[in-house]
């Protein structure tokens, strides 16, 4: 008897032991705090090496830094180089990546999960004309769309881009190349008039030696929405987490903020883009949620109207 009372003794201190620590569990879960990472576990984020060389990796690297005391440390892995449309796809079937950035579109929404978190306030739909130089006299008398329709000027974009659709939607005249080092040759040949680049894109393109013979429109700002968001494969929802926190983090500690003055904001001042003539376009390519998104005016930049 004394030891089936000891037994008994000893049950009820386990019960009480496992109440407490499923309390202590419980409690951490709902505070909002809770540490994700398991002890020594790494993440390994694959990314292209396009995406490494891009100033928009600074960016991430801050986001995935934010994450680390909660969601624990975090290593990059650097791919191979793949066109927008095979990294989509190589994504979409878990294969070669594990983290992209580039233009939303409802086709990539449906394919891969977006962070739906503005990259850049919207400053990839922002668009200049990278122009051969003596060639500024085309633009001449260009002042709004229906002008610039009555130019018959074309336009050169990338095959896959989900710029090429958004133009070809408003109905204006583009020319594709499936390379985008092979866009700038068309340029100088005359297969087009205007190479369409996003003002945080073409400083730095023409910003290379061998571009010298190459500039930038002075007069026309083409604008559509075009959110850039981070996207991972669809059932990695614990990377989503991460990145999804991290921004919210940089956003918080206003970090993102100085990011987009230091390397975005006032790396454009140069455009002039308050002086230019503002040919807004629709984007019929953007799901439901991401238009929702639209309404937040915090999250864009406006030059106007």
């Amino acid at each position: 008897m004394f030891w089936v009372s000891v037994l008994s003794v000893c049950c009820s201190v386990m019960k009480w032991l496992v109440s407490v620590a499923l309390s202590v569990v419980l409690s951490v879960a709902h505070s909002g705090q809770e540490v994700l990472a398991d002890e020594g576990s790494l993440d390994s984020i694959r990314i292209s090496a396009a995406a490494l060389q891009h100033d928009s990796m600074e960016l991430i690297s801050l986001v995935l830094d934010a994450t680390v005391e909660r969601f624990g440390p975090y290593e990059i892995k650097v791919t191979e180089n793949t066109v927008q449309a095979r990294a989509s796809e190589e994504l979409a079937n878990n294969r070669l990546l594990d983290a992209i950035w580039f233009a939303t579109s409802i086709e990539r929404e449906q394919k891969l999960l977006p962070i739906r978190i503005p990259m850049d306030m919207g400053l990839l739909g922002y668009r200049v004309c990278m122009i051969k130089k003596g060639s500024q006299g085309k633009f001449a008398g260009i002042y709004d769309f229906d002008s610039w329709q009555q130019s018959g000027l074309r336009i050169g974009q990338g095959w896959d881009w989900p710029d090429t659709k958004i133009l070809s939607a408003n109905n204006l005249r583009v020319v594709t190349s499936q390379g985008y080092s092979l866009l700038f040759n068309m340029l100088r040949n005359n297969r087009f008039d205007c190479f369409s680049r996003s003002v945080i894109e073409i400083n730095n393109e023409l910003g290379r030696a061998d571009r010298g013979d190459l500039t930038v429109e002075s007069s026309l700002l083409f604008v559509y929405p075009m959110p850039t968001f981070v996207f991972v494969n669809k059932a990695n929802e614990r990377l989503a987490e991460r990145i999804r926190f991290g921004f919210e983090q940089v956003q918080q500690n206003r970090t993102y903020y100085d990011y987009m003055q230091r390397k975005r904001l006032g790396a454009i001042e140069n455009l002039n883009l308050g002086a230019r003539h503002v040919i807004r376009l629709e984007n019929p390519y953007l799901t439901e949620d991401t238009r929702k998104l639209l309404e937040d005016h915090t999250l864009w930049y406006d030059v106007g109207s």
